[in-house]
Protein backbone atom coordinates (compact mmCIF):
# COMPACT_ATOMS: atom_id res chain seq x y z
CA UNK A 1 0.00 0.00 0.00
CA UNK A 2 2.49 2.14 0.44
CA UNK A 3 3.67 2.33 -3.07
CA UNK A 4 0.25 3.04 -3.99
CA UNK A 5 -0.10 5.71 -1.56
CA UNK A 6 3.09 7.06 -2.97
CA UNK A 7 1.66 6.33 -6.48
CA UNK A 8 -1.69 8.71 -5.34
CA UNK A 9 0.17 11.17 -4.09
CA UNK A 10 2.18 11.37 -6.93
CA UNK A 11 -0.94 11.87 -9.05
CA UNK A 12 -2.07 14.10 -6.90
CA UNK A 13 0.99 16.50 -7.06
CA UNK A 14 1.36 15.72 -10.30
CA UNK A 15 -2.53 17.47 -11.09
CA UNK A 16 -2.21 19.81 -8.10
CA UNK A 17 1.10 21.04 -10.73
CA UNK A 18 -0.96 20.74 -13.97
CA UNK A 19 -3.31 22.92 -12.39
CA UNK A 20 -0.82 25.22 -11.23
CA UNK A 21 0.30 25.61 -14.23
CA UNK A 22 -3.16 25.97 -15.88
CA UNK A 23 -3.70 28.78 -13.67
CA UNK A 24 -0.03 30.66 -14.14
CA UNK A 25 -0.65 30.12 -18.00
CA UNK A 26 -4.34 31.71 -17.58
CA UNK A 27 -3.61 34.58 -15.24
CA UNK A 28 -0.28 35.76 -17.41
CA UNK A 29 -2.67 35.34 -20.49
CA UNK A 30 -5.29 37.74 -18.81
CA UNK A 31 -1.97 40.55 -17.64
CA UNK A 32 -1.25 39.62 -21.45
CA UNK A 33 -4.75 40.81 -22.49
CA UNK A 34 -4.72 43.90 -19.54
CA UNK A 35 -1.81 44.89 -21.10
CA UNK A 36 -2.16 45.13 -24.42
CA UNK A 37 -5.63 47.19 -23.27
CA UNK A 38 -3.32 49.53 -21.51
CA UNK A 39 -1.20 49.66 -24.49
CA UNK A 40 -4.33 50.45 -26.74
CA UNK A 41 -5.96 53.40 -24.79
CA UNK A 42 -2.09 54.90 -24.36
CA UNK A 43 -1.96 54.42 -28.11
CA UNK A 44 -5.80 55.61 -28.25
CA UNK A 45 -5.02 58.71 -26.75
CA UNK A 46 -1.46 59.42 -28.68
CA UNK A 47 -3.62 59.52 -31.66
CA UNK A 48 -6.08 61.52 -30.65
CA UNK A 49 -3.43 64.16 -28.82
CA UNK A 50 -1.69 63.91 -32.60
CA UNK A 51 -4.92 64.56 -34.48
CA UNK A 52 -5.94 67.47 -32.03
CA UNK A 53 -2.22 69.21 -32.72
CA UNK A 54 -2.67 68.57 -36.42
CA UNK A 55 -5.85 70.29 -36.34
CA UNK A 56 -4.73 73.33 -33.87
CA UNK A 57 -1.81 73.62 -36.55
CA UNK A 58 -4.65 73.46 -39.52
CA UNK A 59 -6.51 76.09 -38.03
CA UNK A 60 -3.44 78.16 -37.22
CA UNK A 61 -2.37 77.71 -40.96
CA UNK A 62 -5.95 78.33 -42.19
CA UNK A 63 -5.91 81.64 -39.55
CA UNK A 64 -2.74 82.40 -41.18
CA UNK A 65 -4.01 82.53 -44.53
CA UNK A 66 -7.09 84.76 -43.80
CA UNK A 67 -4.86 87.46 -42.32
CA UNK A 68 -3.23 87.23 -45.16
CA UNK A 69 -5.91 87.44 -48.40
CA UNK A 70 -6.77 90.17 -45.69
CA UNK A 71 -3.58 92.21 -45.90
CA UNK A 72 -3.57 91.58 -49.57
CA UNK A 73 -6.97 93.12 -49.89
CA UNK A 74 -5.78 96.40 -47.73
CA UNK A 75 -2.83 96.60 -49.99
CA UNK A 76 -4.68 95.71 -53.21
CA UNK A 77 -7.22 98.99 -51.72
CA UNK A 78 -4.63 101.28 -50.81
CA UNK A 79 -3.25 101.31 -53.90
CA UNK A 80 -6.36 101.78 -55.81
CA UNK A 81 -6.55 104.27 -53.22
CA UNK A 82 -3.20 106.15 -54.11
CA UNK A 83 -3.38 105.72 -57.62
CA UNK A 84 -6.84 107.76 -57.57
CA UNK A 85 -5.20 110.74 -55.12
CA UNK A 86 -2.38 110.46 -57.63
CA UNK A 87 -4.70 110.70 -60.53
CA UNK A 88 -6.57 113.55 -59.03
CA UNK A 89 -3.83 115.53 -58.09
CA UNK A 90 -2.17 115.21 -61.92
CA UNK A 91 -5.78 116.63 -62.99
CA UNK A 92 -5.87 119.65 -60.61
CA UNK A 93 -2.32 120.20 -61.76
CA UNK A 94 -2.88 120.23 -64.99
CA UNK A 95 -6.00 122.21 -64.81
CA UNK A 96 -3.85 124.73 -62.59
CA UNK A 97 -1.05 125.04 -65.33
CA UNK A 98 -3.59 125.50 -68.17
CA UNK A 99 -5.24 128.14 -66.06
CA UNK A 100 -1.73 129.66 -65.27
CA UNK A 101 -0.70 129.46 -69.36
CA UNK A 102 -4.43 131.41 -70.05
CA UNK A 103 -3.61 133.94 -67.16
CA UNK A 104 0.16 134.41 -68.88
CA UNK A 105 -1.21 134.50 -72.66
CA UNK A 106 -3.71 137.00 -71.95
CA UNK A 107 -0.65 139.25 -69.68
CA UNK A 108 1.40 138.72 -72.41
CA UNK A 109 -1.23 139.91 -74.92
CA UNK A 110 -2.21 142.92 -72.33
CA UNK A 111 1.47 143.66 -71.98
CA UNK A 112 1.98 143.97 -76.36
CA UNK A 113 -1.45 145.64 -76.46
CA UNK A 114 -0.16 148.20 -74.07
CA UNK A 115 3.15 148.59 -75.40
CA UNK A 116 2.29 149.24 -78.95
CA UNK A 117 0.24 152.25 -78.05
Amino acid sequence: MTEQKKDTELMILKWAGQDDVKEYLKYETDKRRMLLVLWNKKASAHRQMNEESRQEEVLKASAEEELKAACKRDIEEYKAECAERDCASLCFRREEAQIQRIEERSTSSYKKHETRR
